[in-house]
């Protein structure tokens, strides 16, 4: 799933981008594809288990001088081949922090069709909602684009499996205005069973 996402979205029509995997229970043979495919692949221990551990090995050992991180989930496939043109131009227009929209890649159970169902009525209220009344956006905890040092000094205390939700108060009370890009999609794979779901 992530050899596939990956290949997927290199292919942005967008030149100045590197794509970093952090990659802590792949395989050999999924690490040799993803770096064959054009990855930067950061291997990693993480005994944690959470996205946060993840995103800390990372910055640690991220020492170019980055303009902005976009984060995505493993599974998580750019909507759009100009996405990266679309968060570039918001950040041109003076955003500091973008998210995206998240939407379902899949609909092939009724349980994705609810979870896909849930995440637009989220995406309705608590981010276009927001902007629509001139409030930031919420965060969905991939999807999101942050100025590199902003995300650096915001993600520095962030230790809970909520990150996503940590990053948002502390960019909030950093002073930032989150973005929503309605038209920047990030296709995301939805539970297909109840124990899942309920999780």
């Amino acid at each position: 799933m992530i050899l596939e996402a990956t290949i997927e979205n290199l292919q942005q029509n967008y030149s100045n981008y590197e794509l970093v995997v952090v990659a802590d229970t792949l395989t050999g043979e999924t690490i040799n594809g993803l770096k064959q495919a054009g990855a930067r692949v950061l291997e990693t221990e993480n005994p944690e288990r959470t996205k946060a551990f993840a995103i800390h090995n990372a910055l640690a050992r991220l020492n170019e001088p980055f303009e902005i991180i976009l984060i995505l989930d493993a599974d998580n496939i750019l909507g759009n081949p100009d996405f990266l043109h679309k968060v570039n131009n918001a950040f041109d227009a003076g955003f500091q922090v973008v998210q995206a929209h998240r939407t379902s890649k899949n609909r092939d159970s009724n349980f994705a069709v609810l979870d896909g169902l849930s995440e637009e009525i989220n995406n309705s209220i608590f981010r276009r909602g927001h902007r629509a009344l001139g409030l930031s956006s919420a965060t969905i905890g991939s999807g999101m684009a942050v100025e590199f040092e902003a995300f650096k000094k915001c993600f520095s205390d962030v230790v809970t499996s909520g990150e996503d939700k940590e990053l948002e108060i502390n960019l909030l009370d950093a002073g930032f205005k989150i973005e929503f890009l309605d038209d920047a999609l990030v296709l995301d794979e939805k539970t297909r069973i109840i124990e899942e779901f309920v999780n």
